[in-house]
Formats: C-alpha cells, structure tokens, sequence
C-alpha cells in the first residue's frame, strides 16, 4: 500500500515539474504583430490599411469544401511584416501553402509597398535566395532579420498596383511575373480584390510564351483567421 502511494506521489510531482516546465517557455504567437479586420477598418492612411489587410492567416477552407476542384483544394496565406527598423517602409514576408504543411511552402516570397501617387499602391515582389533557408521564418519575432535585402531578387515583371474602384473596393493587378513554380508555371498574373477580412485572387498561371494554363475564374477566396491561438502556434525554447 505504501509502495503504492509513494508510486502516486511521484507521478503527481512529475506532472507538477512538466507543467512548471512549460510555464518557462515562452509561447510567441506569430501573428501577433498583424491587426484585426475591426482594427483596420479604422486605419485612415491609404497605404498603412493595404499594407495590414495583406497581413495574417488566410485560408479558403471553405471554398474548398464546396468546389470539386484540385485547383480549389485546401490553401493558406502566412504574412507578417519584417525589418520593422527600416523606419516609413512597409515589407512583408508572404508564405503559401497547402493547409496543414507549413513545412512544406508551395512559394516564398518579400513585398514591398509603396505609395505611387494619390491614388494608387505600388506593391514589388522579390524572391528569397536560398529559400529552403527561410521556411520557418514566418514563426519566428524578427522573420528574415539575417537577410540583406541587396540579396532580394527581382524578376521580370513581378510588380503590382493597388487601386479602388467605384464601390471603393481595393483592387491589386500585375503583369506577367516570372515565378518558376513548376516544370510548366514560369509566369504567374496577379489579380484580386482585398478587404480587412478576405483576398480573393483570380490569377492566372502562363507558361514559357506567357501563354495562359488554367485561371482561379471563380477566385480563391481567402478568409482572415483569428489571431489568437493561431495554427501552427509553438512554444519556443
């Protein structure tokens, strides 16, 4: 009976000394310096709103299920802003990928706005050099904090511009920008609305003659996730 309580004993303080152990760790929450849909609706700058609409967790979870479509599966959008010490200057740090591998990125890429003219946000996309270096740097306080950006590197054609329309909606659209995402995609034509709580993308993905492949005509619909306890959320040591 004594050996029996003794054995209880342990393992209760076992669990004490896990849970106290765990308690140590900080829990760093990778979106935590993106804003709410509610909190950018307020933001008055033109350029501070876009900048933080694209920032977040986007999943088109739901269009996924209703579409019988491999083109619709599953996906998600990671973006959270780096170099914060480049004071006046908006980058970010976008990652894609199929839900549920968040090892595994379909594309990695920094963008940068800027502020064109009155009316219109121009966005420049760079790729990463030694991508396969940065996967996980989406997780991390200060992502992409060791890479100089003289090492960014710009395609062809791969800039953007961020207008409204008539029903104030906010509309991104670019030309052919070279991407080499498969044995076919070389080119991908960005195109899509963004609000403060959903992307709705109708790319289209050229080949070598930027010739057009297949479309997203019914647009990947992108909806904001909560911030709080995200997926994919660690605990650092």
């Amino acid at each position: 009976m004594k050996g029996y309580f003794k054995s209880i004993v342990s393992i209760v303080i076992l669990s004490i000394v896990v849970l106290l152990s765990a308690c140590n760790k900080e829990q760093y929450n990778y979106l935590e310096k993106t804003k709410t849909g509610t909190e950018i609706e307020e933001i008055e700058d033109r350029l501070e709103k876009v900048f933080n609409m694209y920032l977040g967790l986007f999943s088109n979870r739901q269009q996924s299920r209703k579409e019988n479509s491999p083109l619709y599966r599953s996906q998600e959008i990671i973006s959270v802003p780096i170099w914060p010490k480049r004071g006046g200057e908006y980058w970010l740090y976008v990652c894609w990928l199929q839900e549920g591998r968040p090892d595994d990125l379909l594309s990695q890429e920094v963008w940068n706005f800027k502020k064109k003219d009155r009316e219109t946000i121009e966005v420049v996309m760079y790729d990463l050099p030694n991508k396969d270096k940065y996967v996980s740097d989406w997780r991390k306080k200060e992502p992409l904090a060791n890479l100089d950006i003289d090492a960014l590197i710009y395609n062809e054609g791969c800039t953007a511009t961020i207008t409204r329309d008539n029903q104030n909606n906010f509309k991104i659209k670019g030309g052919a920008c070279s991407r080499n995402l498969s044995d076919i995609i070389k080119y991908v034509e960005v195109n899509g609305e963004i609000k403060p709580n959903s992307i709705f993308l109708y790319n289209k993905m050229l080949d070598t003659k930027k010739e057009v492949l297949f479309s997203y005509k019914k647009g990947l619909q992108f909806v904001r996730q909560p911030k709080i306890f995200p997926k994919y959320l660690e605990v650092d040591d």
